[in-house]
């Protein structure tokens, strides 16, 4: 993984650089520059959807596991991206009808900009799901004397806690943790109250731990 970082750090300071030349070349040669604030924003847009289109078909589809053999992240989402962008950005200089190196040189330095903003902001967004994220765990336990019983009625009400359940009772030799969003794992263990539960027949121990 670090040695992917190191490699997309490369390959931003090269869109850096051909930003750079772009406008060097396109003031060497005087070249006309009007109207074309909508057209680099046009392949801002292009960074973003094939990254996005990427992740949909990496990720989204498993096509990253299928045809890749990837066992996760960057690698399951880029080679897909790369694709999507080479395809978008022919088509847009193709519709732009710039002729333009320098603009070229611009083009594909906005464009792969956006593509690695999508990147880390979803990481960035990953992390923060990380740092405030709350489980709760259930596992399925002998009958006990102090517990809480709640209804199939009341456990509708809890999505995490039902998901928790449903699936130790699936697998009874081993507890399951769920992950909950924090609002309902605050209003779960208040509610409940207890780290033993009972739920029609069947007894629960319920555990809540934070990431």
């Amino acid at each position: 993984m670090a040695d992917f970082f190191f490699f997309l750090l490369a390959v931003l300071i090269i869109c850096v650089l051909a930003i750079c030349c772009g406008i060097w070349y396109e003031k060497k040669h005087e070249v006309e520059k009007r109207g074309r604030k909508k057209k680099y924003l046009v392949f801002s847009v292009i960074g973003l959807l094939s990254f996005f289109g990427g992740l949909c078909l990496g990720e989204g589809l498993h096509l990253g596991y299928v045809i890749l053999k990837a066992s996760g992240g960057p690698l399951t989402i880029f080679p897909f991206a790369l694709i999507i962008y080479a395809l978008l950005f022919s088509i847009g200089l193709y519709l732009s009808k710039e002729q333009s190196l320098g603009f070229v040189l611009k083009a594909f330095g906005i464009s792969f900009i956006f593509i690695f903003l999508a990147f880390f902001g979803l990481m960035a967004y990953g992390a923060h799901q990380h740092y405030y994220a709350k489980y709760i765990s259930v596992d399925k336990v002998s009958a006990q004397s102090d517990y809480v019983i709640i209804t199939e009625e009341e456990l509708a009400e809890f999505s995490a806690l039902k998901e928790a359940i449903a699936a130790a009772n699936k697998s009874e030799d081993c507890g399951t943790i769920v992950q909950v969003p924090p609002d309902e794992w605050e209003r779960t263990r208040h509610f409940i109250g207890s780290d033993n539960i009972k739920v029609v027949d069947e007894y629960y121990e319920v555990g809540f731990m934070l990431a």
